[in-house]
């Protein structure tokens, strides 16, 4: 059997609304692209207005959080992105 990426999403596993969603220019699939340490480096650097700010406190803080968790135990090299068996 071949995988075949999807033609539409190209393998992102991710619809159309999904990637249409954008932070600072780059949509989530493209961030789950990056591996872990660039993810982190990605989310210390985003530029938000204060509303967005404000909003997105507490989704940034469980990013952080979770990014670093990753990063602690040396998995820095690895996508969000990648398959688990």
């Amino acid at each position: 059997m071949t995988e075949l990426p999807c033609q539409t999403c190209h393998g992102l596993r991710l619809n159309r609304q999904a990637r249409s969603v954008k932070i600072n220019g780059t949509d989530i699939g493209e961030v789950c692209e990056l591996a872990i340490g660039d993810a982190v480096s990605f989310f210390d650097k985003i530029t938000l207005s204060d509303q967005e700010k404000l909003i997105a406190k507490p989704i940034l803080k469980e990013v952080h959080s979770r990014l670093n968790f990753l990063e602690n135990v040396g998995l820095e090299y690895l996508t969000l992105s990648r398959t688990a068996g």
